[in-house]
């Protein structure tokens, strides 16, 4: 037999849980398409901008990105051999974008002084590069 015929029918008052997500998109976005389009377009440009710093901090030689808690502090932290760059995120500034931290880090490491640097360096050896 079949288990739909056996079940006993919903009550009129339980909610209909499609019905009740109908609802919600009807009520909260009218433009799921361009939502939608708006989320994959945030999540590329984060996913470039990654691609882009990771770039940077391939093509130089020993340089390393680590992240540590200190005094109260989230620190990202660029070495590049004995030079050491120390970019602290403040906890709180932490926890009210803990949605978008990926953003935080980013934004550290695009403004790093000693990434460009070096960078910098690496790109006027290749202008005196005869050919």
């Amino acid at each position: 037999m079949n288990s739909k015929m056996n079940a006993s029918p919903r009550p009129p008052e339980a909610m209909d849980e499609l019905a009740m997500q109908n609802a919600i998109r009807k009520r909260y976005c009218r433009d799921w398409a361009n939502t939608i389009l708006q989320l994959t377009k945030r999540v590329q440009a984060v996913n470039n901008r990654w691609a882009q710093i990771t770039d940077k901090i391939c093509r130089i030689d020993n340089c390393r990105v680590s992240y540590y808690r200190s005094d109260g502090d989230f620190v990202v932290e660029v070495r590049i051999g004995d030079e050491v760059e120390a970019h602290a995120i403040h906890l709180e500034e932490l926890i009210d974008a803990r949605q978008y931290i990926e953003v935080l880090v980013m934004d550290k490491l695009s403004g790093s002084k000693l990434i460009a640097k070096h960078l910098d360096k690496l790109d006027s050896r290749k202008m005196e590069l005869p050919g």
